[in-house]
């Protein structure tokens, strides 16, 4: 008796533990993933205040390269920070960025100041947070909202029959 009542506080203790570890994982990749958000932001203000000549050129279309680096922040701003505040914040301080950097370019060597290139830079950025919601909540609804439908084997008392494609009786 005192064996069983044991081995059930031991199987309930490695539950618990591997319960703890994925909310440890979780929040480990959390803070990963903010991480890595916070240097691609740094990267878009780095690779803005060098001069043009310095600067790589990965992409060849300059708009694709704006749209691409504000878009990828923008979507690690969005998992890093879901709640519906932070995304607005995220959004609005990578828009400010945009425009900061594209007046702070009129100062420097071989760089020029662009409403399109700020433009490009906040719709990626938005795109990138919009898209991050969007993905997260059909997630999260297809999670939480599991179809039922009655099955062609039911009877009105809701029984099922057993069968290999119903193999449990759902009405109970």
């Amino acid at each position: 008796m005192k064996v069983a009542l044991r081995a059930d506080l031991a199987a309930t203790a490695v539950q618990n533990a591997a319960r703890s570890q994925g909310k440890f994982a979780a929040a480990k990749l959390i803070r990963l993933i903010r991480a890595h958000a916070w240097l691609a932001a740094l990267a878009i203000v780095v690779l803005s205040v060098v001069p043009g000549t310095m600067r790589p050129h990965v992409m060849g279309n300059d708009y694709c390269e704006h749209f691409a680096a504000y878009f990828i922040t923008g979507s690690l701003l969005a998992i890093g920070y879901p709640r519906p505040t932070q995304l607005m914040a995220s959004g609005i301080a990578l828009a400010l960025c945009a425009g900061g950097l594209e007046l702070v370019q009129v100062w420097i060597p071989g760089r020029t100041a662009s409403v399109a290139d700020f433009a490009i830079g906040t719709l990626g950025a938005c795109l990138g947070l919009v898209a991050i919601f969007v993905i997260k909540h059909a997630r999260k609804d297809a999670v939480a909202a599991p179809q039922f439908t009655q099955s062609p084997l039911q009877d009105r008392s809701g029984c099922g029959v057993a069968s290999p494609a119903n193999p449990v009786n759902p009405g109970k």
